[in-house]
């Protein structure tokens, strides 16, 4: 499904387990009319969201963006076992394949990125931060829960006055703030999820790849300026464990996944500190 972003590409992967746990309860009681029209409401509402933000920036991620050739890799050392994460994100991170994902780097501000001025180690990081961990602990408040992972990753991006214009800026932002609901963080919660990832490689996103996903205005933007702004791939091996949720069976599931995001990590700003533009591309396998 060509044109959703990272978080939206991981709501996707899972969205039939929701819908399946969402029937479940729903036909258990009188207002199963109620909820599947929420449900289609919610869909609709998502699909309008990124029809909009593809009018507008003729710019919609694409899982299109992670094809081409593998990541580069190098067998290096290993690198650590795992992640300090906060409580709901998976702290079972590794890299089978020797990748320095900035574990043992201090967290840029209130995000789950490390803080590094090298833009490969920071994209990785952000690849690292994709999974979920509700085995042992399960937050009460869904909603609180949401905004706690949606402010987190905000907290490691650039803001309006970034490089690509207010508008574009605005809508990388908000794209995040889109990608996730209450809804199926609850369920989430409720199959104690548990995501296992594994950190393949980085590369450099092929230029066609990248003037797919984000259209010509920042494809100029960031090819112009390779010193500050990197558009980069990354991939990983996700492994997810779910328990049965009503008559919904749990589940393991491992999936390979790819992020094309650009970074941006310009010495002039914040002592060249890296941070996250957006995520313009990628999808699961």
């Amino acid at each position: 499904m060509a044109g959703w972003t990272k978080g939206e590409g991981r709501v996707l992967r899972k969205v039939f387990d929701w819908w399946s746990w969402t029937w479940s309860r729903a036909r258990r009681g009188t207002r199963f009319v109620m909820v599947a029209v929420g449900v289609f409401v919610l869909v609709v509402v998502m699909v309008a969201g990124l029809v909009w933000v593809g009018a507008n920036t003729d710019r919609l991620p694409s899982p299109g963006g992670a094809k081409g050739p593998g990541p580069t890799v190098s067998p290096g050392a290993s690198a650590p076992a795992s992640v300090s994460a906060a409580p709901g994100d998976s702290g079972y991170v590794t890299s089978s394949t020797g990748m320095d994902f900035g574990s043992s780097l201090p967290r840029l501000g209130a995000s789950p990125f490390a803080k590094t001025t090298d833009p490969k180690i920071f994209a990785l990081s952000v690849q690292a931060s994709v999974g979920y961990d509700y085995s042992s602990v399960q937050p009460a408040d869904p909603g609180a829960e949401t905004t706690r992972i949606t402010d987190s990753w905000l907290a490691g991006m650039t803001g309006e006055d970034g490089p690509l214009g207010t508008e574009k800026h605005r809508i990388l932002r908000q794209a995040v703030k889109d990608s996730i609901s209450p809804d199926y963080v609850a369920y989430q919660i409720e199959a104690r999820e548990r995501d296992e990832v594994d950190v393949l490689g980085v590369l450099d996103t092929d230029n066609t790849a990248l003037r797919n996903d984000v259209g010509n205005d920042i494809y100029l933007t960031v090819t112009q300026n390779r010193e500050t702004l990197h558009a980069l791939t990354t991939t990983a091996r996700i492994k997810t464990t779910t328990k049965q949720v009503h008559d919904v069976s749990g589940f393991v599931r491992t999936t390979e996944t790819a992020l094309s995001m650009i970074v941006r990590c310009d010495p002039n700003v914040n002592g060249g500190v890296c941070e996250l533009v957006g995520i313009v591309g990628g999808g699961s396998a």
